[in-house]
């Protein structure tokens, strides 16, 4: 203990000290400016948590494989919609996820949902693959939701460190995610279509085997790179702004293959597997940058940025005040959570539930299947 005037003050426990020097508090995060013991770690932590949101934003790609699932168990659009709405029940009820996360720290939250998710979409395979018309309706409900929960359990880790490693950054840095989030299902489309199409349950395998490898390559990288950027304030924002162009470029590319499908043979697929391969790798670029000859001024001048606060955060922090952190049951009693609740769950998900099924619906009105480029574009 330390005596300051008339009050005493009792030392924290050895347990506090320890996770303070180890930089976390009890979220998994970072509390102090603490970097990566790897140079530009923060960077490989945001690629390898944005290449595991692929599997994330599969949760929005049902209509893909449905259609193989409907007349593997002789389904009508009713049950389909149950099966739907399963996943996405699993993918936006993750509080036991947010409890590990914040217990045992992201990258267990990352491994666990690239679990759920390789289990759940493996299993469906099978039901399709191995076992037609043999597994039990509730069976593949629960698969559908494991999945999905899958699903939202990777993006809860993955934001949740992102955003810690981004502290100064979190608007690019949930931008960003989040847009490579929404490509997620036309960017494995592309995949799809050059290796396994027509072989629709054949999708399902492949979903399972990224995710499985995701958990195997993806999470240990995160594990020995996370910490807190440390690069100059002006290269972080040109990193992002690179990063922020190549993901809307993708996304008009994609735009583009979606109007000449028709007429794109199987050649030409095999080079656009080829582009999106190298723009998913490109992610790992950015954690290098050009070696140059530096000053001793310029080296004081970045020096200087890196411990700066870009003009937002310091507005941000003065019209936000810091709040302090809550339990779960805390939480509820907020009028802020269920106001995201009725935003976020109620409308957005919602609406994003009827986007991602969309096409398969209409495939059932119209009578006939569609192409699988039209339910990524949709």
């Amino acid at each position: 203990s330390l005596t300051i005037g008339q009050f005493q003050v009792a030392a924290p426990p050895k347990k506090c000290l320890a996770r303070r020097r180890r930089g976390l508090n009890a979220m998994g995060g970072h509390i102090d400016a603490v970097p990566s013991k790897v140079q530009n770690g923060a960077w490989w932590t945001l690629a390898s948590c944005m290449s595991m949101m692929l599997i994330a934003g599969t949760i929005y790609g049902f209509s893909f494989w449905s259609g193989a699932l409907k007349h593997a168990y002789n389904l009508d659009q009713e049950h389909i919609e149950m099966l739907a709405v399963a996943s996405h029940i699993g993918n936006y009820i993750v509080l036991d996820s947010g409890y590990i996360t914040s217990k045992c720290g992201p990258v267990v939250g990352m491994m666990l949902g690239c679990t759920y998710a390789s289990i759940g979409y493996f299993v469906l395979w099978l039901a399709i693959q191995v076992f037609p018309n043999q597994v039990p309706f509730f069976v593949l409900v629960l698969m559908c939701a494991l999945f999905g929960h899958g699903c939202g359990t990777i993006d809860n880790a993955v934001m949740t460190e992102a955003l810690a490693d981004f502290k100064e950054y979190k608007g690019n840095a949930n931008g960003c995610i989040k847009a490579y989030y929404g490509l997620a299902t036309a960017t494995v489309a592309k995949i799809y279509n050059a290796i396994f199409a027509p072989n629709t349950a054949g999708f399902l395998l492949f979903l399972s085997i990224y995710a499985a490898g995701s958990g195997c390559v993806f999470v240990p990288v995160v594990k020995a790179t996370r910490g807190l950027v440390d690069e100059p304030l002006k290269r972080v924002k040109t990193k992002f702004r690179v990063l922020a162009v190549g993901i809307v470029t993708f996304a008009v590319y994609f735009f583009v293959i979606q109007l000449l499908s028709e007429h794109i043979n199987r050649k030409w697929r095999q080079v656009i597997l080829f582009t999106v391969i190298l723009g998913m790798a490109s992610l790992f670029v950015l954690p290098f940058q050009r070696r140059r000859r530096r000053s001793a001024a310029n080296k004081g001048q970045d020096t200087a940025e890196k411990g700066a606060s870009s003009p937002e955060v310091a507005a941000s922090a003065q019209a936000f005040p810091p709040t302090r952190n809550v339990t779960g049951f805390e939480m509820l009693s907020y009028s802020d959570f269920w106001i995201f609740i009725i935003v976020c769950v109620i409308g957005q998900g919602n609406g994003l539930l009827f986007i991602g099924n969309a096409s398969q619906i209409l495939s059932a009105l119209a009578g006939q299947d569609m192409r699988l480029e039209s339910h990524a574009f949709v």
